[in-house]
């Protein structure tokens, strides 16, 4: 089974206001569609990765928009290097939500960790 360790990146987008630190907490990541958690391997296309994450700051946050970085042996649907995951409704503080990102998986890859990246705007 391939394993994934996110390292969540925020971004402001200038036209919101000044956000607090520590906006967005990373609660779970799996392979699988959001409450359908699947096994992928090696040579997978359009395999769903889901992020689950936590409002953990005081304000209700809208449209969140995240570009997920992506290494060797992943690749996007148009085969990039990223990939890129909407949310469209509100979280208030404390609620949690989901960005469900689709990728390959390519053949020749290893069974490790791996580190990713997301970054993540509220537009």
């Amino acid at each position: 089974m391939l394993l994934i360790v996110l390292a969540l990146l925020q971004v402001q987008d200038w036209s919101c206001q000044v956000l607090a630190q520590n906006l967005i907490q990373v609660v779970d990541v799996y392979w699988g569609e959001y409450g359908n958690p699947i096994e992928v391997d090696l040579g997978d296309k359009g395999v769903p990765l889901t992020i689950i994450a936590r409002n953990s700051g005081s304000n209700s946050i809208t449209n969140i928009l995240a570009t997920l970085h992506l290494i060797e042996p992943f690749e996007s649907l148009s085969s990039k290097l990223s990939t890129s995951a909407y949310h469209a409704g509100t979280v208030p503080p404390g609620g949690l939500f989901h960005l469900t990102f689709y990728i390959n998986i390519g053949e020749h890859g290893s069974y490790k960790y791996l580190y990713l990246a997301a970054r993540i705007r509220l537009l």
